[in-house]
């Protein structure tokens, strides 16, 4: 049976809809719609208070001295993550994930036994005024994590030892290689190389490809390995789905960015930088048809769409050598999530992304 405190919390959470829902974004859509209807039915008056009392979660205050009565015997660790599905840039959402954050920094000074922690992208994060404007007060809270070549080989590693516990006292590098020939014969590039250079450094899609590849193991002409072939009949596949769920990441901000995709179907892979502005040009002015997408691209100045192409991961941008820019890989091809700091218009040389360019 509930008593006091934990039976104010349950009556609230029960009675609140809460839930009804299965995911994170399902209670953040709610809540927007719930900003979205004092918008509409307060009066102008009366709207000021009503929304900033949303902003400010303000109802879940009165439950606090109950929450605090709980955490007298128990330990409660909160996880929220996925908040960047479904996300449409727009400036209640904005407001919202500035809001969470705020709410938990004051709810983590409660109590010793209560830690909420927030997954967000970084690109999000940085993204967002209301929350940067705050940044000062929580960067030390903040923990930034980055994934490199050989933070994936790790993971990569971890769950080969998982299914073949007799590799668990090989390095990482030779747990790959008991799975995947080490060179690509025909690039002579490392497959493990070769492999990274087609995710955005997620592990998600370094998973999702080396899983491609398995599942196209019969092509492989070495045994018991996948090979240059079986990466190559994977690859396929793979980068539909990847080129698909670019897309689908941005589908609120973006809509139907697979018709701008298919304005590159056909053309070269590199440019150079007068090759890509033109074709840009052509888009947003109209002269190539983008389709649905064409409701939100023909509003843009070339540059804009640039950066935008740049920023969600279909553009790669060679960084050159002699720049300025603490990179480790100048004289290469890299994508926002490697150098976000870089200013488009000193580059002259671009790519579509690897991910993308098989499809």
């Amino acid at each position: 049976m509930l008593l006091g405190a934990q039976k104010n919390i349950y009556n609230y959470v029960n009675g609140s809809g809460i839930v009804k829902e299965n995911s994170s974004i399902g209670i953040l859509v709610n809540y927007l719609k719930r900003i979205e209807r004092v918008k509409i039915e307060s009066y102008e008056g009366g709207i000021r208070s009503d929304l900033q009392a949303l902003y400010d979660l303000e109802e879940i205050k009165a439950l606090l001295p109950s929450l605090k009565n709980v955490l007298g015997s128990t330990r409660i660790t909160v996880l929220v993550d996925e908040l960047d599905k479904g996300w449409d840039n727009s400036e209640d959402a904005r407001y919202f994930l500035a809001g969470l954050f705020q709410a938990t920094q004051k709810i983590n000074l409660l109590d010793p036994n209560l830690r909420i922690y927030i997954s967000i992208r970084q690109e999000l994060f940085y993204n967002i005024p209301q929350i940067y404007e705050d940044a000062q007060k929580i960067r030390e809270d903040v923990e930034i994590i980055r994934w490199g070549r050989n933070e994936l080989l790790e993971l990569f590693a971890l769950r080969i030892a998982h299914s073949f516990p007799e590799a668990a006292k090989l390095p990482a590098i030779k747990r790959w290689k008991t799975v995947f020939v080490s060179k690509l014969s025909s690039s002579n590039v490392e497959s493990l190389d070769y492999i990274i250079d087609r995710t955005q450094l997620r592990p998600r899609e370094l998973l999702q490809f080396c899983k491609q590849c398995v599942e196209c193991v019969e092509y492989s002409l070495v045994a018991k390995r996948i090979d240059e072939c079986a990466i190559a009949a994977a690859e396929e596949s793979y980068s539909e789905q990847k080129t698909r769920d670019l897309a689908s990441e941005y589908r609120f901000q973006y809509p139907y960015l697979l018709d701008i995709f298919e304005v590159f179907r056909g053309r070269k892979t590199y440019y150079t930088k007068e090759d890509l502005d033109y074709l840009l040009l052509s888009i947003v002015v109209g002269e190539l048809d983008v389709e649905q997408a064409a409701s939100w691209a023909l509003d843009l100045d070339y540059l804009e769409l640039k950066q935008i192409l740049w920023k969600i991961g279909f553009l790669k941008a060679l960084v050159p050598q002699n720049s300025h820019n603490s990179a480790k890989h100048r004289g290469d091809y890299l994508g926002h999530y490697e150098l976000p700091t870089i200013n488009l218009e000193n580059i002259e040389k671009f790519r579509v992304h690897p991910a993308c360019t098989q499809f």
